[in-house]
């Protein structure tokens, strides 16, 4: 009935007056999905529009009008759920994909799909059965684009960069202008370290989705990997002047300070980002922000303040993600009971969580044991890890990888240790500028002293320093850094 309705409006434009070039030109049929009322697809619509044309944060209000129309509206209610999702809010984002699933006996075969498979992805965290339902929606409709473009979000949290690609570009050709399509095109090209057609898909993302805040984030790290500091600068000065999207942009320049050790300016960074995000009313970001913000305290060091951001995080939202990180920063800050607490509440509330259980526990009980001095224990924990490590979590890039080159050093294993120091330094696409990627480089150094290899610890302490030849001088980390280094001259 809405294709008929669709074709009698062109019919209609026609009969007025208007060209039929002009028709098909600014034609934009309405979504097929089930509702019962017209108002609420027409909101659901344009909702759906906007999500790539504006961003997330802008289609929110229409999704949330569509389900106000029509509280059955389950195809709606996923759609806001993954608007949520994207802009931080993952609680909220959940609710709704819970709702969509909970009404998904009134809906079309191909809206089903959709529904089934965001409630296995951003729900329980089912990755398999997920990729299972996209596989098979696939099958039913070869030439919907939606699951190649969606399938390929779980294919980079699970490393499988190859596969990422392959479906990014099938999407593509269904959907020349999917947004999604090209954002995780941008995800394999960056894992994969090619970054010249990362900046060819950026560009043709960038013409046809401009006002979208996540593409220009990615401009910003591919600047980053490219060292171009003059391109980085304007893609921090376009988010500054939009204050709905600034949070992210932030975060971004505060990890690229950290990374230099420049660690004053990451705080004053985290700081303002939080700000932005709960002036957005965005608490749940402005956690994450925290949280992060404490993980990486932890790992310069200073561990009273690490373990006083996480608490106050928790206590502005503790929501899946949140805890994470937060048990994450407990662990590497020394308070293994706070961390075992928060491990526990992880592991009962997402049992079926591909990634919490194979991904983010075993990084939790590896650091714990770490503090225990337990350093085989450590590494028998993140033998789980193996399968996903590569993956792309969002925060906590190759965090598995780089506990285990610690607790190889704990263990007095050197070259094991250098070996994940290593994986570390030779994935720079899937790094970014973590600090992790740049703390490395002095775990590295130390694992070939520990190895009697002077020549090559004495290069990784010097690129190291040369990393941090800005950072705060009185930062713990690297008073020890030129310390060792001196002994080796």
């Amino acid at each position: 009935m809405l294709k008929r309705l669709g074709q009698a409006g062109d019919e209609l434009r026609e009969k007025l007056g208007e060209s039929l070039a002009s028709v098909q030109r600014y034609n934009k049929p309405l979504e097929q999905a089930t509702t019962s009322s017209l108002d609420a697809l027409q909101a659901f619509t344009e909702g759906r529009a906007l999500q790539w044309q504006k961003g997330d944060e802008a289609s929110i209000p229409l999704h949330k009008r569509a389900v106000g129309l029509d509280p059955n509206f389950a195809r709606a209610h996923a759609s806001l759920g993954m608007a949520y999702y994207n802009i931080g809010e993952a609680t909220m984002g959940r609710q709704s994909f819970t709702k969509a699933f909970e009404l998904r006996d009134r809906v079309s075969e191909r809206e089903r799909y959709y529904i089934e498979a965001t409630y296995y992805s951003f729900v329980t965290g089912d990755l398999l059965k997920a990729n299972q339902t996209y596989r098979e929606w696939m099958s039913a409709y070869p030439d919907d684009y939606v699951p190649y473009a969606n399938l390929p979000l779980n294919q980079v949290a699970m490393g499988e960069y190859d596969k990422v690609l392959e479906t990014a570009q099938q999407a593509l050709r269904l959907n020349p202008e999917s947004g999604a399509g090209y954002g995780q095109l941008l995800n394999g090209y960056f894992a994969m370290d090619r970054l010249d057609e990362a900046k060819a898909a950026y560009d043709k993302a960038v013409a046809l989705h401009k006002d979208n805040e996540w593409f220009h984030e990615q401009r910003y790290y591919l600047a980053f990997l490219q060292h171009d500091e003059a391109a980085m600068q304007q893609q921090a000065e376009w988010a500054r002047g939009r204050p709905e999207d600034a949070a992210p942009m932030l975060m971004a320049e505060s990890e690229t300070a950290a990374y230099h050790g420049e660690l004053s300016k990451a705080r004053d960074l985290v700081q303002r980002a939080g700000e932005r995000a709960k002036e957005t009313q965005n608490l749940e970001m402005a956690a994450s922000i925290m949280t992060q913000g404490a993980a990486r305290e932890a790992e310069f060091g200073n561990r009273g303040l690490a373990r006083k951001q996480a608490a106050d995080a928790l206590a502005l939202k503790a929501g899946r993600d949140q805890m994470i990180v937060a048990a994450l920063a407990f662990a590497r800050a020394g308070d293994v009971v706070e961390a075992q607490e928060l491990a526990d509440k992880l592991n009962q509330g997402f049992p079926l969580d591909t990634i919490v259980q194979t991904y983010w526990l075993p990084t939790i009980h590896a650091s714990i044991a770490l503090q225990r001095n337990e350093a085989q224990a450590a590494i028998k924990a993140l033998e789980t890890a193996e399968a996903y490590e590569l993956g792309n979590q969002g925060y906590g890039i190759l965090y598995p990888v780089y506990v285990r080159g610690l607790a190889y050093l704990k263990a007095k294993q050197g070259e094991q240790a250098a070996a994940e120091f290593k994986k570390i330094l030779s994935h720079p696409g899937i790094a970014k500028n973590s600090p992790l990627a740049a703390l490395s480089q002095l775990q590295l150094a130390r694992a070939d002293v520990m190895t009697g290899d002077t020549v090559s610890a004495r290069k990784s302490y010097q690129d190291f320093l040369a990393t941090w030849k800005d950072a705060d001088p009185d930062i713990f980390v690297l008073q020890q850094a030129k310390a060792e280094y001196a002994k080796l001259q």
